[in-house]
């Protein structure tokens, strides 16, 4: 059966589908643009004409365009190439150059297709890989359909052309025939990463996409006919490419895709659709394109005539994107990607049709999508987790500019969308980092964007902006911080707004957001933020220059998530003091290479390691969430991550002035036989007080972590202090050095501080360090250890703020601990918490007598005075001649923060609860 018979076949197969499926069971035959209106395309050109930077933008997409325009139609005909070409998505994926023999790895090898078609070249010694003319090799092999066929070749075009004697030792040095090349059994997949890379990506996608913005910019014809031809090519060939048997990742065969992997092809099957609606317009009616490509079937005697222009809509559509959709599997991504491309086809070719179909593909969307505080619960933060609101933000904003009543129709079904975008906001900590959850960022990554939707400045697209779509937002939720947002973006300014060149009005548009502004400030009003169903709590204070945040992780599910139930992380004088590694190191072997499964591992992160056992996937709870003004308390549990009887981690934050704060960190963990608590800061150099460090600790990781020496059961006080350099350089150069230090309060457990490896690139690879890392451990002979972890983070630049602390019993309570913190400023801080332990501790100090059901207690003394107080889930506080009572509902968990004014105790901050206090 020839290959037409076959597509034949396969097109009744896709037909009876469609059939199947309400977004397309009323499919129209296309007969204009959808998402791309005459009417946007008419207000863009005459933004260009009015406004300097719709005139820039203007100006970049057509210069974009130009190397495409001046190619004849023949060379853009040819610029698509067969599938019998292996295409791999990296030369190699821990490699090195063969010239230089520098590593070179992943996507570190530098294309141009412009200046070196069919060429990579290496980062270090600017070699060009392959040697040979590859283009000359695959046109001597181009059968009559203008494919290639290897047996056709010319392989006498196979040499080195800097070295053409074939005595010339390396005659066959660097030459790749497309199988790329080989030496002592190491493959370079030079031409394999190019095809997919440049000429398939930035040559092909990326030049119908470049051409189809140009038309819509500036209604030339002549854009639109080279992405028609483009386009058409590509449809011609599109079936008989599957990644899975043709292409490799990470050096192996098995990855779904079409010409590239899976994610890719589904992005890319998006940018064609977007590129094709665009077009569509301007070739419908272009004789001159149907006169090219009907003479280009006859020379290639294509069964399809393309006699007409529904004989070459037919090609582009059934071949490139019902075959899409028929073969679904190779461009299934990461949710929602691959449904959005497939409502995305529908709605293209069937509109209006197809409205009501897409409406109920995008609610369902948005409700498989929502399940966790807004999001999938996916993990990677800043990356994977963002994927939906991302894609989504762009995908509504089209569907808003043809037809709003379908996004207003959205959000009433589904008002779980008004968190989506704003949980984006409130893990934003001081509007510079997002919590490095998950795949995602790198070692000590700054995020100074906000990473929910496209703001990106200057505009490179015609279709709606960000910008547009956030004010959509704030006009649906009336939530101002999404106005704050495009503003900020925007450097705290209206001009240029919506950078939307199909905006009608710019002027109209930029009145409403000074309005906003003016009325609501332009500081986002962020505070302490939980999402209990996602897992992250994130408590703030501080203003300006002394803002911080302290996050906690409460489990280890989720779809690219690591094993690191109850992380924390910390950020305060513009630093991440406890930086996460971030993204795995995929770039020294893959995904499975011991560099990369590092970066997942319990150890790797600031948490408690059970019998040296890595964490299982599974969910936590937040047991306590208790934000205050000057105390946050939050107590979140993870039992079934680490397969213990108990493993909860509650944090206290306690600011002590407009400037400095520390965390008092309590980790109790029941089950097992051993204990590790793990700790590490940015880079820079750890220095132990009271402490010896002499002796000799294996290490956990051998390889990945080394040098480990510590003391046995040292006395509690010990500090650990990192000064840190500023790798970020966020501090002013005449600024002392920033610290970090841990007070270890922890009894009976061994500590020492070795180092772990990290990678500080901001690629894949290629920038190694040695961390420091604190570990705390416990061990017992039996199982059922009973561990308290317990130690006080304190950031500072100068001096230390705090003289002493230290852990003591109650002569009153057996059942109950202390932990005492002495201030410079004169002040004593107490916090009571109930040990798991079961082993009393010695009482130290004279310490005021308490009374009080609750399950943590803070209080602050100066001179002997009580000048503040917490109470956290209990109902009662009696201490000297002060009472205080709480009443609460059955299930609300009480708690209220009191402070001193005027003489008395006055509540500052509680829940829903009612506060009686006896002075």
């Amino acid at each position: 059966m020839s290959r037409w018979s076959i597509m034949s076949v396969l097109l009744i197969a896709v037909f009876l589908l469609l059939l199947s499926l309400p977004s397309a069971c009323e499919a129209a035959t296309k007969t204009q643009s959808v998402l791309h209106s005459t009417s946007r395309r008419i207000a863009a050109i005459k933004n260009a004409e009015r406004f300097a930077w719709a005139k820039s933008a203007r100006d970049s997409i057509v210069e974009q365009a130009e190397p495409w325009k001046q190619m004849s139609y023949d060379e853009t005909w040819n610029l698509m190439f067969s599938s019998n070409i292996s295409r791999s998505w990296m030369v190699w994926s821990d490699g090195f150059c063969p010239e230089c023999h520098q590593d070179v790895r992943m996507y570190t090898w530098i294309i141009d297709i412009w200046g070196h078609p069919f060429k990579v070249q290496c980062p270090h010694c600017k070699s060009l890989f392959p040697t040979n003319d590859f283009e000359a090799f695959y046109r001597s092999g181009l059968n009559r359909s203008g494919e290639f066929d290897p047996a056709l070749a010319d392989r006498s075009l196979l040499f080195n052309q800097n070295h053409p004697d074939p005595q010339d030792p390396k005659h066959l040095f660097g030459v790749d025939d497309g199988e790329g090349y080989l030496q002592e059994a190491k493959r370079w997949r030079f031409i394999g990463y190019y095809l997919s890379a440049g000429q398939w990506r930035q040559k092909i996608v990326g030049g119908v996409a470049s051409l189809a913005e140009a038309y819509s910019i500036t209604g030339d014809m002549e854009y639109s006919r080279r992405a028609g031809i483009l386009l058409d090519r590509i449809a011609d060939l599109h079936p008989s490419f599957d990644f899975a048997t043709q292409g490799e990742v990470y050096e192996k065969r098995g990855s779904n895709g079409y010409v590239s992997v899976w994610h890719d092809a589904c992005a890319e099957i998006q940018r064609l659709i977007y590129a094709y609606d665009q077009i569509f317009d301007g070739i419908k009616d272009d004789l001159e394109l149907i006169s090219f490509l009907s003479r280009k079937a006859t020379q290639t005697a294509c069964p399809n005539a393309k006699s007409s222009f529904a004989e070459i809509q037919e090609n582009i559509e059934s071949r490139i994107f019902l075959d899409s959709i028929a073969q679904k599997h190779k461009i299934n991504s990461n949710y929602p990607m691959t449904p959005v491309a497939i409502m995305t086809i529908n709605a293209v070719l069937g509109w209006p049709v197809t409205r009501e179909a897409v409406l109920e593909s995008l609610c369902e969307i948005a409700r498989t999508s929502t399940v966790k505080d807004g999001l999938t619960g996916e993990r990677g933060l800043s990356g994977y987790s963002a994927i939906f609101p991302f894609l989504f933000s762009d995908i509504i904003a089209r569907f808003d500019a043809l037809d709003s009543t379908l996004i207003d129709e959205l959000f009433r079904r589904h008002p779980a969308l008004g968190k989506t975008w704003r949980f984006f906001i409130d893990t934003w900590c001081l509007e510079k980092f997002y919590p490095c959850v998950g795949d995602c960022g790198r070692f000590g990554a700054i995020f100074p964007n906000f990473v929910g939707v496209s703001l990106n400045v200057p505009v490179r697209f015609t279709s709606p902006s960000g910008f547009s779509f956030m004010w959509r937002l704030y006009e649906i939720t009336g939530d101002p911080d999404y106005v704050k947002v495009i503003y900020k973006a925007n450097d705290y300014k209206t001009a240029d707004l919506p950078h939307d060149l199909g905006e009608k009005d710019p002027d109209a548009f930029q009145q409403k957001v000074q309005k906003v502004i003016d009325q609501t400030g332009q500081n986002l009003t962020t505070g302490d933020s939980l999402f209990p169903q996602w897992g992250i709590s994130v408590s703030r204070s501080g203003q300006g220059d002394f803002q911080n945040a302290l996050w906690i992780m409460n489990n280890s599910s989720g779809n690219h998530g690591h094993l690191n139930a109850l992380n924390i992380g910390l950020y305060a004088r513009g630093t991440d003091l406890l930086p996460d590694f971030g993204y795995p190191p995929v770039g020294y072997g893959g995904w499975n290479a011991p560099k990369a499964t590092w970066y997942l591992e319990t150890a790797a992160h600031n948490t408690v390691v059970a019998d040296a056992v890595a964490q299982q996937r599974a969910d936590g709870a937040f047991a306590l969430w208790c934000p205050g003004k000057e105390l946050d308390l939050v107590k979140a549990s993870a039992a079934p991550s680490a397969g213990c009887e108990i493993y909860q981690r509650t944090l206290l934050k306690v600011d002590i002035s407009d400037e400095d704060f520390y965390v008092v960190d309590l980790f109790q963990i029941v089950g097992g036989s051993e204990h590790a608590y793990f700790l590490s800061s940015g880079l820079g150099k750890a220095q132990a007080t009271g402490l010896s460090l002499e002796e000799e600790v294996p290490a956990p990781f051998p390889n990945l972590t080394r040098n480990f020496r510590g003391q046995s059961s040292p006395a509690q006080g010990w500090t650990l202090d990192w000064c840190l350099r500023d790798e970020s350089e966020s501090r002013s150069k005449d600024a002392p050095p920033l610290h970090l230090s841990y007070i270890g309060l922890t009894e009976n457990a061994s500590v020492s501080l070795g180092e772990c490896w990290i990678d500080t690139s901001n690629s894949f690879g290629g920038r190694e360090e040695w961390l420091p890392r604190l570990m705390v451990r416990r061990r017992s002979e039996t199982p059922g250890l009973r561990s308290d972890f317990l130690g006080i983070l304190q950031p500072y630049d100068r001096e230390p703020f705090i003289i002493s602390a230290i852990r003591q019993g109650l002569t009153y309570d057996p059942h109950r601990e202390a932990l005492v913190v002495d201030l410079v400023d004169g002040r004593r801080q107490i916090f009571l918490f109930s040990p798991v332990s079961g082993s009393p501790i010695e009482p130290k100090l004279v310490l005021p007598r308490v009374r009080t059901d609750a399950e943590f207690v803070f209080l602050s003394f100066h001179r002997d005075r009580l000048e503040q107080a917490g109470l956290y889930n209990g109902t009662r506080l009696e201490i000297g001649r002060a009472l205080v009572s709480l009443t609460a509902d059955a299930d609300v968990v009480p708690y209220a923060e009191l402070s001193r004014a005027g003489g008395k105790l006055k509540v500052i901050s509680k829940n829903d609860i009612a506060v009686k206090i006896k002075p």
